[in-house]
């Protein structure tokens, strides 16, 4: 591949953006700054809907982490 290809196959425009919440592979877990940026709201939107008696939101916690499983967030959304 010569450089002018690699440059035009780097290159993006409006056209060629793609959300990469909805496009990456499925086994990788979300963080909260993910499901901010996805849904549109604010990473305390998404703390407080994760860390209440009855979660909006399924999570897994390790230790003070916080991650999402895309299939639950797509089965939340689209159930």
């Amino acid at each position: 591949m010569n450089s002018a290809s690699l440059a035009a196959s780097l290159s993006t425009n409006a056209s060629d953006k793609v959300d990469p919440l909805v496009h990456e592979p499925s086994d990788r877990l979300l963080t909260i700054d993910d499901i901010a940026r996805w849904f549109g709201v604010s990473r305390a939107w998404v703390y407080d809907h994760t860390t209440r008696k009855r979660p909006l939101l399924p999570c897994i916690r390790f230790g003070e982490m916080t991650r999402f499983r895309r299939s639950d967030v797509f089965e939340l959304l689209f159930d």
